[in-house]
């Protein structure tokens, strides 16, 4: 995505800026960008800095992995003239490409522990690799595919996604999800759980926990007792 710079604000402009001209006639109209004065920002018209003059506000335009010319433009400054909000932003961001760049190389383990820098998943073009979190667990893309347009019943988690979808898993993970208020008894499908986790079967008062995880999970059920 294009962001417009003004005045030390970011300002979200589109994957495909619209840009305009200035006629002799005085009348702007609509052009290509390689004659492009300016651009149109929530029907405002915005001068582009670096093209023909225009009498109208002046702003830069950056593409969003540009997060060196972003962290200038919005004043990141020191001291009192440190916008730390700013700067958390960009640090969001910028963790959010590096994140996205490194996720063929890193262990299932580290992409979990980052989990929270990962969008959630809606109907969009996915490839390879791409991860999302859905339903609680982040799940790697297996194979390309549109769920915005011809795939549109492919969701991670369901029957239908299980050839595009896969939920990472790491046995160093400790940290386990818990269903304490479920209507029946865990299967063997229930597999995005993570080692120790427990099920509590509320119509049946049966707890259960998971000993194995995997393609195919399994659950042990837990017989409590109580000394005299």
């Amino acid at each position: 995505m294009y962001y417009a710079i003004n005045e030390g604000k970011k300002i979200p402009v589109g994957d495909r800026p619209c840009w305009v001209k200035m006629q002799t006639n005085g009348i702007m109209v609509l052009c290509h960008e390689s004659e492009g004065q300016g651009i149109i920002i929530d029907g405002e018209v915005y001068h582009v800095d670096g093209r023909p003059e225009l009498d109208k506000p002046t702003v830069d335009i950056i593409w969003e992995d540009d997060t060196k010319k972003l962290v200038e433009a919005v004043g990141l400054g020191v001291g009192e003239n440190k916008d730390h909000g700013a700067a958390l932003a960009c640090a969001v961001r910028f963790s959010k490409i590096l994140l996205k760049q490194s996720l063929p190389d890193l262990t299932d383990a580290e992409i979990l522990a980052c989990g929270a820098l990962l969008d959630d998943w809606e109907p969009n073009a996915y490839e390879v690799n791409d991860a999302r979190n859905h339903g609680g667990q982040v799940w790697r893309c297996r194979r390309a595919h549109n769920s915005a347009e011809s795939d549109t019943d492919i969701v991670p988690g369901e029957e239908k996604g299980e050839e595009f979808w896969t939920p990472y898993r790491a046995a160093e993970v400790t940290i386990a999800k818990n269903n304490m208020n479920a209507a029946s008894d865990p299967k063997q499908t229930d597999n995005d759980y993570r080692k120790g986790s427990l099920w509590f079967n509320m119509t049946t008062g049966s707890l259960f926990v998971c000993t194995n995880v995997g393609t195919e999970a399994t659950w042990q059920k837990v017989t409590v007792g109580f000394g005299g």
